[in-house]
């Protein structure tokens, strides 16, 4: 793993961010939001990257990673959590949204705290773990 920590240690001081797909499930449309890289953590296994209006995302054995000037593609990993503050909220515990997705042997299962949620049918094991573009 410490070639993905020397690869985006290099990749993400240029990469600035933008939106954020996981496993073919778009947060938002595509293109619609971009969230800003602040930095980035890469502790036993799971690779943190906070953003800059708090958001965060935690991979957990992340695995081939793609990177391009315009893009990262993280192609496979056990488990992804996604998690924000709706836009106009104040930035407080209680306000924090998720949507967590886990590989299983039957494919990605998913979890989230809003109601309002429901997977894209496009969502698939066979698309990239995350992609930032």
């Amino acid at each position: 793993m410490d070639d993905i920590t020397a690869q985006l240690n290099e990749h993400l001081r240029a990469f600035k961010g933008g939106s954020i797909c996981i496993f073919g499930d778009w947060f938002g449309r595509p293109m619609d939001n971009f969230h800003k890289i602040d930095c980035f953590s890469f502790v036993n296994g799971v690779l943190t990257i906070t953003f800059n209006e708090g958001e965060t995302l935690t991979v957990w054995n992340p695995s081939g990673l793609n990177e391009l000037p315009y893009k990262v593609e993280i192609i496979d990993a056990d488990r992804v959590k996604w998690e924000w503050y709706p836009y106009g909220s104040q930035k407080i515990k209680e306000n924090k949204c998720y949507r967590e997705y886990v590989r299983t042997i039957n494919g990605i299962k998913t979890a989230s705290n809003r109601d309002s949620y429901s997977p894209s049918l496009s969502m698939s094991d066979s698309e990239p773990a995350v992609i930032i573009i």
